[in-house]
């Protein structure tokens, strides 16, 4: 995967990706681009040339008014104190750093210009009891009655928001941390007006209604994300972990509640997607009954366990479409999807705009990977 995002990457900056491989010594990749020098002025470019900053790309006016502000930053960890720090110094802020409640008071008091204007306080290596008397001691001291206190936690932490307002905390910070979302979080907590992005809206938000998805992913997160872009379209997903769980959920599904669609990982552990695909494949000739039928009258039956180089026997009457989820961009994956069963691929990590084509194709019944012009989630003719 992480070769496909840096592909992707490289892309989006008019560059180009390489690699030198040789069998038994390693692999060697490159990538080139082109790039501009610092403080150059954007008219010395030509148009549509990547070595400067375009105006959508400039951060928005509001992060302005961070430049030059002093916040306190608090952490008992100078390491991860430090990549904090880093977030904030990006958007001009000026960062005090400490790591407990009386140098965090010693600077309040000394009341140096330019003042403090706000406090953020990583509860990571904190206990509840330590954050609670910051807070406190904080709003305590005159003039700071009204200061930002900020919480920067982990989403894994057991920290609630409400409980920590009520200690003083004005908001909270969810690492990993993002510029965008740091600047955000301070301007509010200064009081300054943020203008909302407006977001383009779903084009058809009830493009996959009444259908029933099944994502299968080892990765938790990957079937998190997945699940929450197909239920964008009013999809019903569910997500199992691996190729034994796919085959589970299929093979033990209501007739009235059949899956409609499968998106099914590739590399995963114990039984990898390939397999999964071709069990799935035969079990659907195995409870077919027009299947059985044209078996018997075929006067045979075909070997239990075909190896994987033989061609693949499929279901023509009760068949769901696999579409592969992949990152494997060598070159043969795509028809190892293809024979193992499979009807489509999808590159990961996710692009939405790749999804909702795979989707439109799918709801009009165009998926399926036995016909002899295959087709990759771009649209293009394989």
């Amino acid at each position: 995967m992480g070769l496909s995002i840096c592909q992707k990457l490289v892309k989006m900056m008019n560059g180009e990706l390489s690699v030198n491989s040789t069998p038994g010594e390693g692999s060697v990749f490159e990538f080139t681009l082109t790039l501009g020098l610092a403080g150059l002025d954007p008219s010395c470019c030509p148009e549509n040339s990547a070595c400067c900053v375009k105006p959508e790309q400039q951060p928005p006016l509001e992060h302005a008014k961070l430049t030059g502000a002093k916040i306190i930053l608090v952490d008992t960890h100078p390491v991860r104190q430090e990549a904090s720090a880093s977030y904030l110094r990006r958007l001009g802020i000026v960062v005090e750093e400490t790591e407990d409640l009386e140098a965090t008071i010693d600077i309040l008091r000394r009341k140096e210009k330019p003042l403090v204007k706000a406090v953020v306080v990583d509860l990571q290596g904190i206990d509840q009891g330590s954050a609670a008397k910051i807070g406190h001691m904080v709003r305590s001291e005159k003039g700071y009655e009204s200061l930002p206190i900020v919480a920067l936690t982990c989403p894994t932490q057991d920290k609630d928001e409400k409980v920590l307002q009520e200690v003083g905390y004005s908001s909270m910070m969810l690492k990993p941390l993002r510029h965008t979302t740091v600047a955000t979080i301070l301007l509010q907590a200064f009081g300054v007006q943020i203008k909302k992005t407006i977001r383009k809206p779903n084009t058809n938000p009830q493009l996959l209604t009444g259908k029933r998805l099944l994502v299968v992913d080892d990765n938790m997160v990957n079937r998190r994300v997945a699940t929450s872009m197909l239920a964008r379209y009013g999809a019903n997903v569910i997500a199992v972990n691996g190729g034994a769980e796919a085959l589970k959920a299929l093979s033990s599904q209501d007739p009235e509640e059949a899956y409609d669609l499968v998106l099914m990982d590739i590399q995963m552990p114990e039984m990898d997607g390939y397999e999964a695909t071709r069990l799935i494949r035969k079990w659907e000739r195995e409870v077919c009954e027009e299947c059985k039928e044209k078996t018997v009258t075929g006067g045979g039956t075909p070997p239990m366990s075909p190896p994987p180089s033989a061609p693949l026997s499929q279901c023509s009457h009760r068949r769901v479409p696999i579409v592969a989820v992949t990152a494997d961009v060598m070159k043969g994956t795509h028809e190892q999807c293809f024979d193992s069963g499979m009807d489509d691929y999808i590159p990961k990590p996710l692009d939405q705009k790749q999804l909702y084509s795979l989707l439109e194709r799918f709801t009009k019944g165009e998926l399926d990977g036995r016909s002899n012009g295959r087709r990759s989630s771009s649209g293009r003719l394989q």
